[in-house]
Parts: C-alpha cells; sequence; structure tokens
C-alpha cells in the first residue's frame, strides 16, 4: 500500500540547519536595535528635557514647551518603533531571551508616551482663548439698541 505524502508543515530534515541559520541572521539586527535603543532613546529624553530646564533663573518659555513636546513624541516614536520592529525579529527567531528583552523595552516607552502626554504645549500668547463662561460683551446697535449677554 502507497505512503501518503508528507505534510507539508514539516520541513525536510536538510533544511532544518538552514533554519537555524536563518533565525540565527535575524538576531543580528534584533541586538543592533536594542545597542541602538540604548543609545538613541536616552539621548532625545535628555535633550527634551533640557529643553525647559531653568538656568540662571530664565523660566521656559511657549517655544521651548512646544520643543519639549515635539523632541518627547519624536523619542517616544523611535522607541516605540524599535521595540515593535525587534519584537517581530525576535519571534521570527523564536528566541526567547530577546523577546524578553524587548517586551521590557517598552516599560521605558509606555513611561516616555505618558510623559509626552503630559507635556502638550500651552497655546501660543496671540491665539484665541474661549470661555466657557464669558458670553461675550455689550454690544451697541444701530438705533441705539444695547444687547447684553444673560440680560
Amino acid at each position: 500500500m502507497p505512503q501518503p505524502p508528507a505534510s507539508s508543515s514539516t520541513p525536510p530534515p536538510s533544511s532544518a540547519p538552514e533554519q537555524q541559520e536563518w533565525r540565527r541572521l535575524l538576531l543580528a539586527p534584533a541586538a543592533l536595535l536594542g545597542l541602538g535603543w540604548t543609545c538613541v532613546v536616552p539621548v532625545l529624553t535628555l535633550r527634551a528635557v533640557l529643553e525647559t530646564a531653568v538656568f540662571f533663573g530664565e523660566q521656559p518659555d511657549a517655544a521651548d514647551r512646544a520643543a519639549q513636546h515635539h523632541d518627547l513624541g519624536v523619542a517616544v516614536g523611535v522607541s516605540a518603533a524599535v521595540v515593535v520592529v525587534g519584537l517581530v525579529l525576535a519571534v521570527q527567531a523564536r528566541s526567547n531571551a530577546a523577546a524578553t528583552v524587548f517586551a521590557l523595552l517598552g516599560l521605558p516607552t509606555l513611561v516616555l508616551a505618558l510623559l509626552w502626554l503630559g507635556t502638550v504645549p500651552a497655546p501660543a500668547p496671540g491665539a484665541p482663548v474661549r470661555s466657557e463662561t464669558h458670553q461675550g460683551a455689550c454690544q451697541e446697535h444701530s438705533g441705539g439698541d444695547t444687547r447684553c449677554p444673560g440680560g
């Protein structure tokens, strides 16, 4: 009686070493990403924090706060991209250690994202301010009619 064909999901024995080599090759870019994260993200974060540091009593203005918000946004974006790509590479390489490292790098990324959300810049000095309690001012119309909000 003829043998049923082998399942296509299991690779032939000769390709198993090739797959292990391919997986090992994926760890090199993952390691470079992890090293890049540890060098680039702290520098971007430090730059953002120093944007609003007080030197010689000079308080940061709206432009400094906007620059800080932008720099923190860049740090969050770079950090999140590195973590996601690193996790994908680690999963493809089936490396539990690399996946754990990139998952742990996600924690500082979350802290950076929360810090970034807390630094939303104030509106520009000339921007109109909307107030819920202020309904407008008394306005005189032609014919001597004056209309005031609230009565």
